[in-house]
C-alpha cells in the first residue's frame, strides 16, 4: 500500500509541478511546442509529466529494494536540498546565457552535489535509466515534430538534457523514498513501538 500511495502522489506531483518547470524552458526559448495552446504549453503536457514523475521516482524505490533489501530512511531536509538543486538546474538549463556544454557541466556538478551527503548506490542506476529514457522520449517528440529544442546536439535534443534527467532521478528518487519511509502508517507503528507502557502504579 505504501508503494501504491507513493506512485499516486508521484503521478500527481508530476502532473502539477512538472508543467511549471517545463515553462522555464518554453519561456526561456530553450524548447517550444509545435502547436502551443495555453501558456506556451499543450494539453498533453500534464499527462506526460505525470508519467515522468512516476517513471523517474518509483524505480528508485524498486532499485534500492532489489540492491539492499530495504529502503534507507531519508530526511525531509535532504529531500528539500536535492529538489532545490533540481529546480535550480532546471532554471539554469533554460535561462543560463551559456553554450550547451557549459550548461551540461553545471548540471553534472549539481548532480554530484545532489548525491551528498549519503545517497544510495541505486542513485547511479536510476540516473542512468532516467538520462537514457528521458532523451529517448524527447527524441521521439522532436522526430515527430511535436516539440523542439534550441540546442540539438543529440539527434535534435539538447546535449545537456541527459544531465538534467540524471539530476531529476536523484531528486525525485529521494522524494519517492521519503514518501515510502515516512508514510503515516509507518510513523504510527513506530510511535506505538516506542511509547512506554503504562506504569502499574499509575491511576
Amino acid at each position: 500500500m505504501k508503494v501504491a500511495r507513493t506512485a499516486a502522489l508521484l503521478t500527481l506531483i508530476g502532473a502539477t509541478v512538472g508543467p511549471c518547470l517545463d515553462a522555464l524552458h518554453t519561456y526561456s526559448g530553450a524548447t517550444w511546442y509545435a502547436a502551443p495552446q495555453l501558456f506556451r504549453s499543450v494539453w498533453w503536457c500534464p499527462p506526460l509529466f505525470a508519467f515522468a514523475g512516476l517513471s523517474i521516482g518509483l524505480p528508485r524505490v524498486l532499485i534500492d529494494l532489489k540492491l539492499d533489501g530495504k529502503l534507507a530512511p531519508i530526511s525531509g531536509a535532504a529531500v528539500a536540498y536535492k529538489m532545490t538543486l533540481f529546480f535550480v538546474g532546471y532554471a539554469l538549463s533554460g535561462f543560463l546565457p551559456a553554450a550547451w556544454w557549459v550548461k551540461a557541466l553545471v548540471l553534472v556538478a549539481l548532480f554530484i552535489a545532489a548525491l551528498w551527503p549519503n545517497d544510495t548506490r541505486g542513485a547511479w542506476l536510476g540516473a542512468a535509466g532516467a538520462a537514457l529514457g528521458g532523451w529517448l522520449v524527447e527524441w521521439q517528440l522532436t522526430t515527430h515534430g511535436l516539440f523542439f529544442h534550441r540546442d540539438t546536439q543529440l539527434a535534435g535534443v539538447a546535449g545537456w538534457l541527459p544531465a538534467l534527467y540524471a539530476l531529476a532521478a536523484v531528486a525525485v528518487g529521494a522524494l519517492a523514498r521519503w514518501l515510502v519511509t515516512s508514510s503515516p502508517s509507518r510513523s504510527a507503528s513506530s510511535a506505538s513501538r516506542t511509547e512506554p507502557a503504562p506504569s502499574a502504579h499509575s491511576h
